[in-house]
């Protein structure tokens, strides 16, 4: 499981087999535990860790002059790696709201972000902006803890703060 830092502790365990006192059967006569003789104050353990994922949720908003019903609007999300697609619409305030996304492993995820273009209303510009979003998992001070997702929006090699469509 990627989410999981599995401790990578060694040990060495030593087992003496012999054999009873009448020689009938194998036992086992002593075990050592790194090269000290075990009991139960020493056994093995193992400690694994649970890197807890992190969510986005990428919003954007929609200009429009017109009358602004819910759905009037859709804009794909599409991950550039590979190549799946996010659909949302516009709500009657503009609003843009895709499902959130969880990233379960550390790294670099790359998205772009356009409005989709609906053919049968010729009275509408649609916006042609495409934006490149980049969500950079990582963890704090390459520790074990939890995952955390930052997230860039570029417009045209442009550093923006918003996602916004006119």
């Amino acid at each position: 499981d990627k989410n999981i830092k599995y401790d990578e502790t060694h040990h060495f365990v030593e087992i003496v087999i012999g054999t009873n006192e009448d020689k009938s059967a194998f036992e086992v006569k002593e075990i050592y535990l790194d090269n000290a003789e075990w009991n139960t104050d020493n056994a093995l353990t193992f400690t694994n860790k649970f890197k807890t994922p992190d969510t986005v949720k990428i919003e954007a908003t929609k200009q429009f002059d017109g009358d602004l019903k819910e759905k009037t609007f859709e804009f794909v999300l599409k991950n550039t790696d590979d190549g799946t697609e996010y659909k949302a619409y516009s709500d009657e305030n503009g609003a843009i709201a895709f499902e959130e996304l969880t990233f379960d492993a550390v790294g670099e995820y790359n998205f772009t972000l356009s409005e989709v273009a609906v053919e049968t209303d010729d009275t509408i510009i649609y916006d042609t902006v495409v934006y490149d979003i980049t969500v950079t998992v990582d963890t704090p001070n390459n520790s074990d803890e939890n995952l955390y997702a930052t997230v860039d929006y570029k417009k045209v090699n442009d550093t923006v703060s918003s996602l916004e469509f006119v």
